[in-house]
């Protein structure tokens, strides 16, 4: 799935810029696959529960993967913007049935391990992706047909399991406001990170066609993002098991705005400029998981379905404007509006986690998972306390609170 995301994502920025579409035109289409990505991030919950995992994985993937070969059918700005938004309602449902899956099955022990371990195939994915751009002629439909054949696969290991999809339970609705009380941090490093991965992922190409790469150079410059991402995710996943998660959402933040602040200072195509790129994704993608696994700390387990399609509300607003604010940047001010727009971004990030961290205590990390807690619980008895409703909580592990 994630390969054939990944190949139509470069392709839609290097197309669009080969056929001169303007870049303003360009962000206006990659921000469509953001609205449609909103839209499903309130519909699909419902099917979900009607249906289940299986089913309503196997029919967004038919839908994701007939947008595809529409994109190369009909190569028009209106076409795509309505394709793009098709195809982006139906990657909300597949990211919102696969992390639902995944996160009724963690605990709060495992959760920034388990989803750094899904973060890393899925960018892996991407990254194999958008390193196939270089196979194939941009101005042909071969890539399409290609990147339709990824996603059609995708359902051939899910159709075929023997694992049962698990059970929702009684779920309840949950909305921004009610997250915002309990995590209000994850809330604003998800709508921001959302702006950054909006326009980061769906600019970059876009970026470089602009600044003379060649073709073949193009998937490769965009994969260096993912392959950071890939190589920081579990170890920074790890780390956010062991100490406060705020503290790590902090230093990802301050990391990324001195990255590309530096990046916009540097020749293109320069080797200071891959590795800017390397180490900025590396700090992206596992924002999205961070962001994930501080508001689940903190919610009921049938609560989790109902904030995933609530976080993904948030994180596809922000993936809907950063592509045209930074679009209309690049447009007014050259290719290096690129890296300082996305470097704005999470500056506010950086700033908020750290007051944070400064005016709130630590809060305990309740385990609501049912039998996965009774398992911590177990093993992990002299650091652990009951309350009288029976909620797991962490009172000391390895003399830290």
């Amino acid at each position: 799935m994630m390969i054939g995301n990944g190949l139509q994502i470069s392709l839609i920025g290097v197309r669009s810029t080969l056929e001169a579409f303007p870049t303003t035109v360009t962000g206006v289409i990659i921000a469509a696959y953001y609205v449609g990505f909103l839209f499903g991030s309130f519909q699909v919950p419902k099917v979900l529960k009607s249906v289940g995992h299986i089913r309503v994985f196997a029919a967004l993937a038919s839908v994701a993967s007939a947008a595809v070969l529409f994109n190369g059918l009909f190569v028009n700005p209106t076409v795509w913007i309505v394709m793009r938004g098709v195809t982006g309602l139906a990657m909300a449902g597949l990211y919102i049935t696969s992390e639902s899956w995944l996160n009724a099955r963690a605990t709060n022990a495992t959760r920034g391990r388990l989803l750094g371990t899904y973060m890393i195939m899925s960018m892996g994915g991407v990254s194999i992706g958008q390193a196939l751009l270089g196979l194939g002629d941009p101005l042909k439909i071969d890539l399409f047909v290609m990147a339709s054949i990824a996603v059609s696969l995708a359902l051939v290991p899910l159709t075929l399991t023997n694992i049962a999809a698990p059970d929702l339970g009684i779920s309840r609705s949950i909305n921004i406001a009610t997250l915002w009380k309990l995590a209000p941090l994850g809330i604003v490093a998800g709508f921001l990170t959302g702006m950054a991965n909006g326009a980061f992922s769906g600019l970059i190409t876009v970026y470089a066609t602009l600044e003379g790469f060649p073709i073949r150079s193009i998937g490769l410059f965009a994969a260096l993002g993912v392959l950071g991402g890939i190589a920081l995710q579990l170890p920074i996943g790890q780390l956010s098991d062991r100490v406060p998660r705020r503290r790590v959402i902090f230093a990802c933040a301050l990391a990324g705005v001195i990255i590309m602040s530096v990046a916009a200072t540097l020749n293109p195509g320069s080797p200071p400029m891959y590795l800017s790129v390397f180490l900025f994704g590396g700090i992206l993608y596992p924002m999205y998981s961070l962001s994930v696994s501080h508001i689940n700390d903190v919610l009921d387990r049938e609560q989790m379905l109902g904030a995933a399609a609530a976080f993904m509300f948030i994180f596809g607003v922000g993936a809907i404007i950063g592509p045209i604010v930074t679009a209309v940047v690049m447009d007014r001010f050259g290719p290096s509006g690129f890296f300082i727009t996305i470097a704005l971004y999470y500056l506010p990030v950086a700033v908020y986690a750290l007051w944070r961290i400064v005016t709130r205590k630590v809060p305990n990390r309740p385990d609501r998972s049912g039998v996965a807690s009774r398992a911590i619980a177990g093993s992990w008895a002299p650091f652990l306390r009951k309350r009288a409703n029976g909620d797991v909580v962490y009172t000391e592990r390895r003399g830290r609170p």
